[in-house]
């Protein structure tokens, strides 16, 4: 499956987060987003937004049986 990479609309689009709040987690010291900058853009890697959005403190209701 090929890579799929979002830039800051994208990831804003796909995350419960606006672009402001995208750009605040691009500079989280404790947990920052992974990204790429390339050529002057801000890049994400759909596949690590995923992991890194799991690991966020919170409560996952998505299991509940």
């Amino acid at each position: 499956m090929a890579r799929q990479y979002l830039d800051v609309r994208g990831a804003a689009a796909y995350l419960p987060f606006s672009r402001n709040a995208i750009y605040k987690h691009i500079h989280d010291p404790l947990n920052p987003i992974p990204h790429k900058r390339f050529k002057g853009k801000i890049l994400f890697e759909k596949e690590r937004l995923d992991k890194w959005f799991d690991r966020l403190p919170g409560r996952d209701d998505g299991d509940l049986s």
